[in-house]
């Protein structure tokens, strides 16, 4: 049996700022791993939202840093995110599988809406994977109807 406690704490420094921590425990089987993190949300007007998260955790593994950063643009027919994550080898609680960690990744999302009944999406992205420096461009589009 194990247990997980946490705690969060969000502050809002301005009308537009939103600023947050919080911090995780996990014992289990005589084991303990953390997460203690730190975020901002930053409206930069009514269209425009940047965000950045940075968290550190410490687990079997050793201890492992992961970041985020975002810039999203959303208007009545588009919407639009770039972006940058990072997590190294055996980041977190157990929450992400191995494919998430150890990698960083940047890229671009969008999506359109074209008519009532119809949307177009794109996503252009590169990512590395951080023990072997490999690394793969992808991109995808997709209409909906």
């Amino acid at each position: 049996v194990g247990t997980v406690t946490g705690a969060r704490a969000e502050y809002q420094a301005k009308e537009n700022l939103t600023v947050g921590a919080a911090h995780m425990r996990e014992d289990y089987a005589g084991r303990t791993a953390t997460v203690t993190g730190a975020d901002a949300t930053l409206k930069i007007n009514h269209r425009l939202t940047a965000r950045a998260e940075a968290a550190q955790s410490e687990n079997l593994a050793g201890t492992s840093d992961a970041y985020k950063a975002e810039l999203a643009r959303n208007t009545e027919s588009t919407d639009t995110r770039v972006y940058y994550e990072s997590a190294g080898v055996g980041f977190g609680l157990g929450q992400l599988n191995a494919a998430q960690t150890g990698r960083r990744q940047f890229g671009l999302d969008a999506s359109q809406r074209l008519t009532s009944t119809v949307s177009a999406q794109q996503s252009l992205f590169q990512e590395e994977l951080l023990t072997t420096g490999d690394r793969r461009q992808a991109g995808e589009a997709q209409l909906e109807y």
